[in-house]
C-alpha cells in the first residue's frame, strides 16, 4: 500500500521487530511470488516422512523451511524503503469513536492518539481491534507449540511429521535447518495435554526411540508460540476497521501455517483498501471480503473438518494408522497438496 502512495503508519507492540519466540517456519511459500529473496530459505526439502505408531510413509516433493528473522527483515526493509512510518514499542490501549461507532483514532500507552481514515488490524492472535468490532472471538482458542534446535542425524533434505497417541492432542515435527541441525517440535490443541505441562509432555516425546533415532538434544533453549484456531471467519471489516491475518483467523486451521495464507490475504486486500482510500466506498472493503471468501472459505471449512478428524486420530493409534495407510495410497503430488493445505475434496478419496 505504501508503495502505491498511501501514507501508512505501522504501530508494533514489540520494541524489537526481529525478535521471535519461533525462529523457523515450515512452509510451501514461494519466495519470488511475494518479492522475497532466496535468503529466507533455511533449508530446501525434497521428501517428508509421515509417522504414525506402526506406519511410516515417505513421500517426495518440494517444500522449504524458512528463516523467520530473514522473512521479517525483508518485510521491514520493504516498509522502510516505501516510507512506512514504523513505530516499534507502541501498544494500543484505547480507541476513539464518533457517535456512529466509526473509529476516529487509536490511543497508545503514552496517551498519544493516532488518526487515520482506515485502520487495519494485523496484530495476530491479540486481535487488538477486531475483537472490539465483533470480527474475532474475544477469547479465541489457541494451538500451542514448543521446539528445540537440535543436532540432526538424517538427510538435510528430509523432514518428519509424527502423529498418534504418543503425540496426543497434536502432532510432532522435525524440520532440517542445514549444517546438521534441525528443529524438533510439538504442537498441541490443549494447553495441558495428558494432565501435565506442555513442556513436560514435550520432554517425554523427546525420549521416544522414533525421535532419538533422528535427533540429539544438546541444549535447553526451548522456544514456543501460539496460533489461533478459532472457527473459520468470513467477515473481515466493520466500518473503517479491517482485519487481515491471524486477527481474523486467516491462517490454516489444519496446518498451523499462517504466513503463506496471510501474505495471500494481504495481496487480495491491498488493492481494495487502496481503492477505498481513494473513493471512500465501503463496497471496496466488501470486495476484499468477497474475494477472500470465494478463494479460501470453502477450503478453510474443509481444513477445519480435517482438523477435527486429525484430533480424533491423535487420541487413537488405530485411527492414526488407518489415516496413515490412506496417506500411503496417495501419489506424492496429492500428498504434497494435502500437507500444504491445497487439498480438494476429490483428492481426499482418490490416489
Amino acid at each position: 500500500m505504501a508503495g502505491s502512495g498511501v501514507r501508512v503508519r505501522l504501530l508494533e507492540a514489540k520494541p524489537d521487530l526481529l525478535h521471535f519466540s519461533f525462529k523457523t517456519l515450515g512452509s510451501f511459500l514461494e519466495p519470488e511470488k511475494y518479492g522475497f529473496s532466496r535468503k529466507i530459505v533455511a533449508s530446501e526439502l525434497t521428501s517428508m516422512v509421515f509417522h504414525s505408531r506402526w506406519i511410516h510413509t515417505r513421500k517426495h516433493g518440494p517444500a522449504r523451511i524458512l528463516d523467520k528473522a530473514q522473512v521479517h527483515r525483508e518485510l521491514l526493509e520493504k516498509c522502510q524503503s516505501n516510507g512506512v512510518d514504523v513505530l516499534a514499542g507502541t501498544s494500543i490501549k484505547n480507541v476513539r469513536q464518533d457517535p456512529d461507532g466509526q473509529l476516529t483514532g487509536v490511543i497508545d500507552q503514552h496517551g498519544t492518539e493516532h488518526t487515520a481514515r482506515l485502520y487495519v488490524d494485523c496484530s495476530g492472535g491479540k486481535a487488538v481491534l477486531t475483537h472490539r468490532y465483533g470480527l474475532m472471538d474475544k477469547h479465541p482458542q489457541f494451538a500451542l507449540g514448543v521446539e528445540y534446535n537440535v543436532r540432526y542425524k538424517d538427510r538435510q533434505d528430509c523432514a518428519h511429521l509424527f502423529y498418534g497417541e504418543n503425540f496426543r492432542e497434536g502432532y510432532g515435527w522435525i524440520f532440517p535447518l542445514g549444517g546438521e541441525r534441525a528443529i524438533v517440535g510439538f504442537g498441541s490443541l490443549q494447553q495441558k495435554p495428558a494432565g501435565m505441562s506442555l513442556r513436560q509432555f514435550f520432554e517425554r516425546i523427546l525420549a521416544l526411540p522414533v525421535i532419538t533415532n533422528l535427533i540429539e538434544k544438546d541444549n535447553d533453549d526451548i522456544q514456543g508460540g501460539a496460533f489461533p484456531i478459532s472457527d473459520v471467519k468470513t467477515k473481515f471489516f466493520s466500518g473503517n476497521v479491517v482485519g487481515i491475518g491471524d486477527s481474523v483467523s486467516q491462517g490454516s486451521p489444519l496446518l498451523g501455517e499462517g504466513y503463506r495464507f496471510i501474505l495471500e490475504a494481504a495481496s487480495i486486500a491491498a488493492p481494495h483498501l487502496i481503492s477505498y482510500l481513494a473513493n471512500g466506498d465501503q463496497q471496496d472493503l466488501q470486495r476484499y471480503e468477497r474475494e477472500w471468501n470465494d478463494t479460501y472459505a470453502q477450503l478453510f471449512h474443509r481444513h477445519k473438518r480435517l482438523q477435527r478428524l486429525a484430533l480424533r486420530g491423535s487420541r487413537n493409534d488405530l485411527l492414526a494408522d488407518t489415516l496413515s495407510l490412506m496417506m500411503k495410497t496417495k501419489r506424492s503430488k496429492t500428498f504434497g497438496k494435502l500437507i500444504s493445505g491445497d487439498i480438494t475434496s476429490s483428492a481426499l478419496w482418490f490416489p
